[in-house]
């Protein structure tokens, strides 16, 4: 696992999973840019994160595309969403970010509840466990979008919140 700089990192941290082989791809088709982003000196920017355990298995857990870029760090939504999905209230749950003024992001999540529940109990759980950056404004929904590929649809709920 390497950051965004392409260092490796410790075992158990998570970042974007970089891969070298003989037979990886030249490039993407008259888009010179974009393989230029993927392809760095040698290696392939998978764009999935995910980490080493102690035994030196992989565990892919997130997409980059999903990082959400707070002031203070990087919130894998992954991360938040397991710990809301511990909530025995909790049926679904979908994390995104939505950008601010200044070009940060802040940590939304939409849940979907079996029974009543306090979205701020939700969103005290999460800093919690993971602290202040990690902490979401919790909408309770009653049901997620989903994709084509039946995945809860992120762009559908930061439309859903903008006409909120």
């Amino acid at each position: 696992m390497c950051d965004e700089n392409g260092h490796r990192l410790p075992e158990g941290s998570r970042g974007e999973l970089w891969v070298r082989t003989g037979m990886h791809m030249d490039g993407y088709w008259k888009q010179p840019e974009l393989t230029a982003q993927t392809i760095q000196d040698g290696w392939v920017r998978t764009g999935d994160v995910g980490y080493l355990d102690a035994e030196g298995y992989l565990h892919v857990v997130d997409r980059v595309k999903d990082m959400i870029v707070v002031v203070g760090g990087h919130v894998y939504t992954s991360e938040v969403e397991d710990v809301l999905m511990e909530h025995p209230a909790v049926r679904h749950a979908a994390v995104f970010g939505v950008s601010d003024p200044d070009g940060a992001e802040k940590v939304h999540a939409a849940v979907v509840t079996a029974q009543p529940v306090d979205a701020e109990e939700l969103e005290d759980l999460v800093e919690r466990r993971k602290g202040s950056m990690y902490r979401p404004t919790v909408l309770v929904v009653d049901d997620l979008p989903l994709t084509d590929a039946g995945k809860p649809d992120k762009k559908a709920l930061r439309g859903q919140l903008a006409r909120a």
